[in-house]
């Protein structure tokens, strides 16, 4: 029969347990998780097709997936190289007992390998929920035979998926509940070659390819004019890698204006300097809110993808810190195609009202309040024991 395994499992074949990232963020949000289960669970052999977190945390990389190339497939690219990794996995899975696999963000990835691993025998447990809240919900129903468990990085998730009858826990967010050290803060604010001027404004256009290239030139422009309206403006646009920083430059073929500096690294110490975030919406979002550092948010579009959003999402707001706000604290223009005036608008209304600013801070800390105290990586592998039962503990 078509898609039936073969199992070539022996009594001696490795207990496994296997994760599947495809970007960068679930590379990096599943190190923990994985550094964590290798500690606890030294006998469990621990694979990954992913990216290079996930291998110094301790998993064993099968295939690089989790690379900002790989996000940058489009269309028929991407779903050959799904199938690929899809085949590799059947072949991989059948010579191991693989007790579970955990799908790290990507579900739209993650839900056609899970179909593979599940005929394998292994539960598979999906860190990070699918928006499906915000977007497609009709995508649940298929979602909900699939998944065992759900670990859930926004506090009101849990209660969401539980009343639609999918297992589901709050285990914290990788970003949020990550203490922030001000002494580190301050060490990386020590070594930053800060440029003159005020008001200092970073510029976050994104951390994949595609959202650089549809994010840089509005936000630029956006800044160009505070800049003429601020005197003495500068501003900083932090890159997510080196290897962005050229595509960053190639988005300003006529040069950057002399007030601004492409930087990298130091997220936190950046962060600290500024006094307003000119940001594309996303996890970058929830980093600002951290540090409590005022912002206006906007994610460029195309005509078709504008218009399609109104029937596409069923929230009125698409910002995470105004959706775990439950109101707009902080201005959004998402999706939103090429107009920049609104944005500047909002951006200047804010650097002309301290108590604005200092409103949008007090807002931010409570919605970094709301995530309570958790560890994420702790959680998910108590999360992993309480499934798994004594399948963990037999050597």
């Amino acid at each position: 029969m078509a898609g039936t395994v073969v199992s070539r499992m022996t009594d001696e074949s490795p207990r496994t347990i296997l994760f599947t990232a495809f970007e960068p963020s679930g590379d990096a949000h599943a190190a923990g998780i994985i550094s964590e289960l290798r500690r606890r669970h030294p006998s469990i052999e621990v694979v990954a097709w992913g990216g290079p977190k996930m291998a110094e945390a301790g998993a064993t990389i099968m295939a690089h997936t989790a690379e900002d190339g790989v996000m940058g497939l489009g269309g028929l690219s991407r779903i050959r190289m799904l199938y690929r990794e899809r085949a590799r996995i059947r072949a991989f899975g059948a010579e191991r007992n693989l007790l579970l696999h955990v799908g790290v963000d990507s579900p739209s990835a993650n839900v056609r390998i899970a179909p593979v691993t599940k005929s394998l025998g292994a539960p598979y447990v999906q860190f990070v929920a699918p928006q499906f809240w915000a977007w497609g919900p009709w995508r649940l129903r298929r979602f909900k035979r699939l998944a065992a468990k759900v670990l859930c990085i926004l506090p009101f998730e849990e209660a969401w998926f539980r009343e639609r009858g999918v297992p589901a826990r709050f285990v914290g967010h990788p970003v949020v509940n990550e203490p922030l050290v001000p002494s580190r803060v301050e060490e990386e604010r020590a070594g930053l070659d800060e440029p003159d001027g005020s008001p200092r404004i970073v510029i976050l256009p994104g951390s994949r390819r595609s959202e650089i290239r549809m994010n840089t030139r509005l936000l630029l422009d956006v800044f160009r004019a505070l800049a003429e309206r601020h005197p003495g403006a500068t501003a900083v646009i932090l890159a997510a890698k080196e290897d962005l920083v050229p595509l960053i430059d190639e988005q300003c073929p006529e040069g950057l204006p002399s007030d601004v500096t492409v930087v990298t690294g130091h997220l936190e110490g950046w962060f600290d300097w500024a006094d307003l975030a000119l940001n594309a919406s996303g996890t970058v979002s929830l980093d600002l809110a951290r540090q409590s550092v005022p912002m206006v948010a906007a994610y460029r579009v195309g005509r078709f993808s504008y218009h399609a959003s109104g029937f596409l999402l069923s929230m009125k707001d698409r910002l995470l810190p105004n959706i775990l706000a439950g109101r707009r604290i902080v201005p959004e223009f998402v999706p939103h195609m090429s107009d920049p005036r609104p944005i500047i608008e909002a951006a200047d209304g804010l650097l002309r009202d301290p108590e604005a600013m200092e409103r949008m801070r007090r807002e931010l800390n409570e919605v970094v309040a709301s995530f309570g105290h958790h560890d994420p990586a702790v959680e998910s592998v108590d999360a992993i024991e309480e499934l798994l039962g004594s399948d963990l503990d037999r050597g």
